[in-house]
């Protein structure tokens, strides 16, 4: 009898024990929980992108130096006398991202399937506190005009657009924008509970 007794205890101690680490590994737990039809649909996922219709994804800042020359012609001849000259350095900033309105976004019961588009420059501007001139000389009979200071910014933002592409930009805003795409949705009630699968 007090052995019957014993064993029964010893059962009640390790069924006990079991309960508890079945609770405690529950309460730890943060995989996916499904129960039922998935209730999140492409609309669900698309609508969190409402008030974010771009996602920057990547800055490049640069500080480089430029120089402007020109000089007044007749047909194929250069006006002596009539040159005019600036050299400038200056900082700047190019961010790329992508457009939310082109994401394409499928369901299939719990798994999510989200298609991005490429990566883009989406802006870049050049810091008017940071222009330097170096060095200016000017002409009476042509002097700098706005013009001049206007293409000069424009081709030196292409220039640096070329070497921000060349230096792997767009690829790195393509890496980025999973994660950022996949914060945006951590919005969503449930959405641990999904398989997101980039396209």
């Amino acid at each position: 009898m007090g052995k019957s007794v014993r064993r029964v205890v010893r059962v009640l101690i390790l069924l006990a024990v079991v309960a508890l680490v079945c609770f405690y590994l529950g309460t730890r737990y943060e995989g996916p929980i499904r129960i039922g039809p998935a209730s999140i649909t492409s609309e669900t996922v698309m609508a969190v992108f409402d008030d974010t219709k771009i996602l920057v994804t990547e800055t490049y800042n640069y500080t480089a130096m430029g120089s402007f020359t020109n000089s007044l012609m007749f047909r194929d001849w250069t006006i002596p006398l009539t040159g005019k000259s600036f050299i400038v350095s200056y900082s700047g900033t190019i961010q790329a991202g992508i457009d939310l309105g082109k994401v394409k976004v499928t369901t299939d019961g719990y798994t999510i399937y989200i298609k991005l588009p490429a990566s883009k420059i989406i802006s870049h501007e050049i810091d008017e506190g940071s222009v330097q001139v170096l060095d200016e000389k000017t002409n009476l009979f042509n002097p700098i005009k706005v013009e001049d200071v206007t293409g000069f910014e424009s081709e030196q933002k292409e220039l640096n657009e070329k070497r921000a592409l060349e230096d792997g930009l767009l690829e790195r805003a393509d890496e980025s924008a999973q994660k950022a795409v996949l914060e945006l949705l951590s919005k969503i009630e449930g959405i641990k509970n999904y398989d997101i699968i980039f396209q």
